[in-house]
């Protein structure tokens, strides 16, 4: 697989995301947000202006976010976690991000009440991919498994040091 590919399925397949960013206190805020749009360069979703969400992104620059498909039970869990930075493109991708995700007319049916939204862009990034449908790990196995399955990926480097994170963090 390709890294477009697993965007694809964080996106597609997964869409709803749990994110982090660290709270006025220090600490972390995790919220559920939907994953709109990827390309090569990364990954899309929008928040509105004044939102604390909002203020932490501009703020802090990055971001982490994790999901899962599949529902209790399922054999077909895929699971994609991801740490980059995130940058304000402002309102550019917002009429794709509604075309592709039609439900958002639903919760913003009148255009001017969009102009409180904004696009951000998740880029330079590493990540982990799993995929749960495979037979189960051994705890003793699990590191030489997950180096065979390449779990990890590294999405959308800009510079060595982001390699090296991604390949420490794998041994």
């Amino acid at each position: 697989m390709q890294p477009v590919d697993y965007l694809k399925i964080f996106v597609e397949d997964i869409h709803s995301t749990i994110v982090a960013t660290i709270g006025e206190d220090g600490h972390p805020v995790a919220r559920a947000i939907d994953m709109m749009l990827y390309d090569e360069e990364g990954i899309y979703f929008l928040t509105a202006k004044g939102k604390d969400f909002y203020a932490q992104l501009m703020e802090q620059g990055y971001i982490a976010a994790s999901g899962m498909t599949g529902g209790e039970g399922s054999m077909n869990k895929k699971a994609v976690s991801i740490r980059g930075k995130v940058k304000n493109i402002g309102n550019s991708r917002l009429d794709a991000i509604f075309k592709k995700n039609p439900y958002m007319a639903e919760i913003y049916p009148e255009p001017e009440n969009r102009d409180a939204l904004e696009v951000f862009q998740i880029y330079e990034a590493t990540g982990n991919f799993i995929d749960l449908s495979s037979k189960p790990i051994s705890r003793g196995d699990f590191l030489s498994e997950m180096l065979r399955r390449k779990s990890m990926v590294i999405l959308f480097p800009k510079n060595a040091a982001a390699v090296r994170y991604a390949i420490q963090n794998v041994r």
